[in-house]
């Protein structure tokens, strides 16, 4: 559940600012964030949708972020073998080396367009 407390930091919210965003109380965020309380299929969907992460990202089965769609692969005109094995490795990296990657990536994506 640390992901969900991580999430919520760094877009800079309270518990009372996310609970007011997902429709629930700020107790209820509280007692998931720790672990005190777990949460039905309707907060995990509205977490998951609300921070664009999936499901599995936020109840520790994985440690990709986002699935990408068919479309969105062929988009970036791609393979999904490639991107598979690119987000592989991204998610065995420690949390500073995935900072500076993103930050990269960032940086780069904002040059091209």
């Amino acid at each position: 559940m640390g992901r969900l407390r991580d999430l919520r930091k760094e877009k800079n919210l309270s518990q009372e600012e996310l609970a007011f965003c997902l429709g629930t109380n700020q107790q209820r965020i509280s007692k998931v964030e720790k672990e005190n309380a777990s949460f039905g299929i309707d907060l995990l969907l509205r977490y998951a949708d609300y921070f664009g992460v999936t499901t599995d990202y936020l109840l520790g089965l994985s440690d990709i972020r986002v699935d990408l769609t068919i479309e969105e692969l062929q988009i970036v005109d791609t393979n999904k073998a490639e991107v598979r094995e690119l987000l592989y490795c991204f998610s065995q990296m420690d949390k500073k080396n995935r900072e500076i990657i993103m930050n990269l990536a960032k940086s780069m994506s904002s040059r091209d367009n």
